[in-house]
């Protein structure tokens, strides 16, 4: 159960970090100097030339509405940064608030073994990292590893946690922007609570 708490897969999100905000920053200033040169082309046209001051006006305008949506990326990439190092910062907490809340009073009758408890709480931590390291990235997951996930109890039972999670301790009280919370609710919602959690399952020794 190493593969997303190596040091290997640290670096690699690090250096794809990098990597997007190199070229984010290329993109951006690109089209800076774009608004920049057009802007300056405007102002130098005579009066007499309305057909190409109009065209160029045109296009001016379509590049703003570029660097209005590069905007709204930078944003989302800055939520998804937040979210993923709040959650990183919480896990362990929010993992522990899950089995208080889902193992310890809703099916304390069960008599769970401590064992199982132990295992269904690093499935809910793995789950976590995991939906976490792409968070970071603001991308979707890739498949989960296999071999990690040892799904103890049923799937429900898993999908109960994340929802009281996502519902009961992910919210601006904590810390968090409005932006990283939508961001954050949406990822365990659309990559947790809707996956197909048999599917992860693998035999256990």
């Amino acid at each position: 159960m190493v593969i997303f708490q190596s040091h290997f897969l640290e670096e690699r999100v690090i250096k794809l970090e990098e990597d997007f905000k190199e070229k984010f920053e290329f993109i951006s200033n690109l089209i800076d100097d774009l608004e920049t040169t057009l802007r300056h082309t405007v102002e130098q046209l005579k009066p007499q030339e309305l057909t190409s001051r109009a065209a160029l006006l045109e296009e001016y305008n379509r590049l703003l509405k570029y660097k209005d949506r590069l905007k709204g990326i930078d944003a989302n990439v800055q939520a998804s940064e937040e979210a993923s190092n709040w959650l990183d910062r919480n896990r362990k907490q929010l993992v522990n608030y899950a089995k208080l809340e889902i193992l310890d009073d809703k099916y304390k009758a069960r008599k769970i073994s401590k064992h199982t408890v132990q295992l269904f709480c690093q499935d809910l931590d793995f789950y976590l990292r995991w939906a976490g390291h792409y968070l970071r990235l603001a991308s979707p997951p890739k498949d989960m590893p296999k071999g990690v996930i040892a799904l103890v109890m049923p799937s429900q039972i898993y999908i109960e946690a994340f929802k009281f999670i996502r519902n009961e301790k992910i919210s601006t009280t904590v810390g968090l922007s409005g932006r990283a919370v939508v961001m954050l609710r949406s990822f365990i919602n659309r990559f947790l609570i809707k996956r197909d959690l048999e599917l992860d399952a693998t035999a256990y020794e």
